[in-house]
């Protein structure tokens, strides 16, 4: 048998899946992740494939946003009309002083979510990134989720 497991050539070319360290995992599985974020995303992060699942994770936040908002725009187009006024936007515990600067820095950050992450790995083939930086992006992701407030 070592013969024969000696004689296998591996084709360096194919791409090569790594499993996140298991702190990663771990936390992200124990973390109050929106269902957004611990379905598929969380699964392919566990799978190793990083870098979509955070693509994942975008995706689902712009369509959820679209899907609130009514508006039929994607990107920064859709979170800049989507967040302009703070109808979406969940200030329960910010302080009424802080309110109108939290909404506007909201709205910047899903716009620059969109235009730095989502795009990103949607558009082309982005190098790989490490678990720890998908990691990052996968709680600020969840955390734009938290932040968001259904309007019945």
């Amino acid at each position: 048998m070592r013969r024969e497991l000696a004689e296998i050539v591996i084709d360096e070319t194919l791409p090569r899946i790594n499993v996140p360290p298991e702190d990663l995992e771990k936390y992200l599985r124990n973390h109050d992740l929106d269902p957004n974020i611990s379905s598929e995303p969380l699964q392919l992060f566990s799978d190793g494939h990083f870098n979509e699942s955070v693509r994942k994770a975008t995706e689902r936040l712009e369509k959820f946003v679209q899907e609130i908002s009514n508006l039929g725009l994607s990107g920064r187009d859709l979170m800049a009309n989507a967040f302009r006024d703070g109808t979406y936007v969940n200030t329960s515990n910010i302080q009424p002083e802080n309110q109108q600067g939290f909404i506007e820095g909201y709205k910047f950050l899903t716009m620059g979510a969109m235009a730095s992450i989502r795009n990103i790995f949607s558009h082309g083939d982005e190098e790989r990134r490490s678990p720890e930086e998908c990691f990052e992006m996968l709680l600020f992701i969840n955390w734009l989720f938290r932040c968001i407030k259904t309007v019945t």
